[in-house]
Order: C-alpha cells, then structure tokens, then sequence
C-alpha cells in the first residue's frame, strides 16, 4: 500500500499496467548535473520573466497599487500552504518508493485535494475581512475571489509531485513556466487595454492554475498514471500520516516566512509593504539554485535502498550545491542594487538594503531546503519542523522588538536570523540522528558507514 514506503525493486517498469521505461527514472547519482542544469535554466527563465512582470506590476501600480496587489494575495497564499497538510512531500516520497504505487498515490490525492480546498476556501471566505482589516474593502474583495485559486493550485502540485517522484523533470519545468508566461502576457494585455485592476490579475491566476492542472494531468496520462479505484481509507490515512509530519514544519515555515508580510500589512501602510515585496522579490532570485537541489535530492534519496547510500547520495548533493552557490550568491550580491533601480525604477531604492540582507538570508535558505529535502528522503520529514519551531520564538521576540521602530531593515534581518538558527539546527540533527557530519556534508570526508547500512 503507498501509505507504507517499500523499499525500491529492482526492474520495476510497470505503472499501473502501462509500460514506464526504465530511462525516465534515473538512478540515484547519475544524471544529477543535467536535472540540476535544466532546473537552473527553467528558474533562470521563470525568475527572468518574473522581473519583467515585477517592472511592469512596480511601474503600472506604483508601491500602493503593488502594496494592495501584495495585501490581496498574502493570506489565500498562506491559506494553500496550511490546506496542503504536507501532501506535496509525502507524494514524492511514496512515488519514489515503488513507481507501481503512482496510479494509487494520484487516486488518493485527487479526493483529498479537493476536500482541502473547500474547506480552506470557506474558512477564508469568512475570516478575510478581520484578516485585512485595514485594507480597503476592494482589496479585501479580491482576497476573497483569489480563494478560487485554491483547487487549481493544490491538485497541479500534487499531479507535479507525482511527475517529480517519476524523475520527470524535464516535463515538470515545462508546465512551470506556463504560470509566469500566462501572467506577463496577461499584464500586458490588461495593462494596453486600460484593465489591469485587481480583479483582472486574481481571474488571471485562476485560470493559469487550471490551465497548469491540465497539462500536468495529461503528463501523467502519457506516463499511464490516471487514477484507478476509489482509496481505501488504510491507504488514505498512509499517505496522510506522512504529509502530517510535513505539514507542521511547512505550517510554521509558512508563518516563518510571511511573519514579517503579515505584521507589515497589519501595521504599515500599503507602501511600506510595496517596498519590502520589491526587497522579496529581488531576493528571490537566491531561491533558484536551492529549489534546483531540492528538486532532484527528495526522489533521489528516496530512491536509494540503504541508509549508507541515502547519506551518500545527499552529501554529494549538498557538495555540489554549496560550491555552486558560492559563486552564485556573491555575484547576485554585487549585481542587485544597479538592478533594483534599473528594472523597479528609483521609487523602489530604499529597498536595496532590506533586499541585501534577504539575499544573505535566502543564501542559508536554500542550504536548509537540500538538507531537508534529503532528510524527507531518508523518512524524516519531521526535521523541518523542528527546525521552524525552534527558530519561530526568535523571529516573533525579534519582530516584536524591532519591526514597529525599523519597519522594512527590521524585517529583513528578522528573517536572516530565523534562517541561520534552522540551518544550524539541522545541521545538528542531520548529525545526531542520521550519523551525517557537516564535514561529510561538505566533502571534507565520505560519510561514515557506521549506523548506516541498515
């Protein structure tokens, strides 16, 4: 059953009776660098398109404008994110398992994702006025239609992560870039035709979500993976169980994460928001060397067979990540404020700082995501929890303290802070509880073989 990870078989080509090739999954370690490089140029392209639609948002709406497009879209992000329960990982982690198990993974998932949705658009259909109380009653509207987002959203993620368990990254990077086109064309085609109101971008992101499900939906069908019967409930409660371990640390990693979002628009004018979602999103551009990893290290260690080959297979990984992002991550530093203001324009120049100190905290981000990816790999998905638990406390002091004195420099270093102690913690625990050293994790010896052959 997928809610009990087996441990992979040998020669095992049949997904749901149809015939899945045994090329399309790669053996643990072996194509790593070309799936690390076709996700690196889909993010590069995907983050490219995103500048460009971030100038054209920045310059058609002005920080206001791009403050109450913020507002609208910060607590239904965050509402899919607690709907989610963990479901993503756990769908990796049994599809990587046994490859036979897929049709039944995409059978349970289907029913889930919709009940999540229903429930979590209902909740936030009421909650949103006090939500966004100081919002004006338009933004507070448009927050409640991009709800709809919801269903869209979850099932093309979980039809995503049923790709990824298959090692099908290439196909998966191909559906990604369909959202960021579909926005840019859209916010041109609004913004000619003198429509680019809120409404327009929040109708835009739904239909982009569905059109998304679509094409990850029929890439599954291609591969044979189409639902089979009804789940049992013993099935059901598996892959849940998994997800729930998840789920905590993406529930506290979510308010980790748009804690300072959160206190900004609950006690800043919209501009003040506008300035610090230009800092996030020029920050952004770090995340796309960690998700690159993250995307391949979560099936690939799930995929190994013994515990010595899982730690083997993450620290390699994790090698490479980190003398990669050494030369990526100062070359961003030096290269961010000529682009803020080239691209944002001069209005948006007192979020350079802020977007400096995020780029440094993106940095111990990204090396968090591939060791906790890997830890989900090897059955642990309960070490990102532990980690946003930990350094949870330590944000909220540190915003509480200083957010309503220094605003946006505050908010900055607040999350730079919560990421070096995560990171910290689970260099720890990777160390305690796998027998995986931070040396072993940078290359300065294999790991050790003790504890890990079982």
């Amino acid at each position: 059953a997928p809610g009990v990870r087996s441990e992979p078989k040998a020669g095992n080509a049949g997904v749901g009776g149809t015939a899945l090739a045994a090329s399309t999954a790669l053996a643990p370690g072996r194509g790593s660098h070309s799936a690390v490089l076709d996700w690196l140029v889909t993010s590069g392209a995907i983050v490219a398109i995103g500048f460009a639609n971030a100038t054209l948002l920045n310059r058609m709406l002005g920080p206001v404008g791009r403050g109450e497009l913020a507002a609208a879209m910060l607590w239904p992000n965050i509402l899919i994110t607690l709907a989610a329960m963990g479901m993503q990982q756990s769908i990796v982690f049994h599809g990587s398992a046994d490859h036979a198990n897929l049709p039944r993974v995409w059978s349970i998932s289907l029913p889930i994702g919709i009940g999540q949705s229903v429930l979590a658009i209902a909740i936030g259909y009421i909650a949103m006025p006090a939500l966004l109380g100081t919002q004006s009653p338009a933004v507070v509207g448009a927050a409640r239609l991009y709800l709809l987002v919801l269903p869209g959203y979850l099932l093309n993620t979980f039809a995503l992560g049923l790709l990824q368990a298959c090692q099908q990254f290439r196909t998966v990077n191909r559906i990604r870039l369909a959202l960021p086109i579909g926005y840019v064309l859209g916010v041109i085609a609004f913004g000619a035709m003198g429509v680019l109101t809120l409404k327009a971008i929040v109708y835009l992101h739904i239909a982009l979500h569905l059109v998304m499900l679509a094409l990850s939906s029929v890439g599954l069908a291609r591969l044979g993976v189409v639902p089979s019967r009804p789940p049992s409930v013993m099935e059901s409660a598996g892959v849940l169980r998994y997800g729930a371990k998840a789920y905590l640390g993406d529930l506290s990693g979510t308010v980790n994460l748009r804690l300072d979002q959160m206190l900004l628009a609950a006690w800043f004018p919209p501009i003040v928001l506008g300035l610090y979602i230009a800092a996030v999103n020029a920050a952004s551009l770090g995340e796309i060397l960690g998700s690159a990893y993250k995307s391949i290290t979560l099936p690939r260690v799930a995929a190994c067979v013994t515990k010595l080959e899982q730690a083997t297979e993450l620290c390699r990984t994790f090698t490479h990540f980190w003398w990669s992002s050494c030369l990526y991550f100062p070359i961003l530093a030096l290269l961010l404020p000529f682009g803020m203001v080239s691209m944002f324009g001069s209005a948006f120049a007192p979020a350079i700082v802020p977007a400096e100190i995020l780029l440094a905290g993106s940095w111990l981000l990204a090396a968090r995501a591939v060791l906790t990816g890997g830890a989900q790999g090897m059955g642990d998905p309960v070490l990102t929890t532990i980690a946003e638990l930990v350094a949870l406390p330590i944000t909220l002091v540190f915003l509480y303290m200083f957010l309503p004195r220094y605003g946006i420099y505050a908010a900055a270093l607040g999350s730079l802070i919560a990421y070096a102690v995560q990171l910290g913690v689970v260099f720890y625990r990777l160390n305690r509880l796998h027998s995986v050293s931070a040396f072993a994790l940078f290359g300065v010896h294999p790991p050790a073989s003790g504890g890990l052959s079982g």
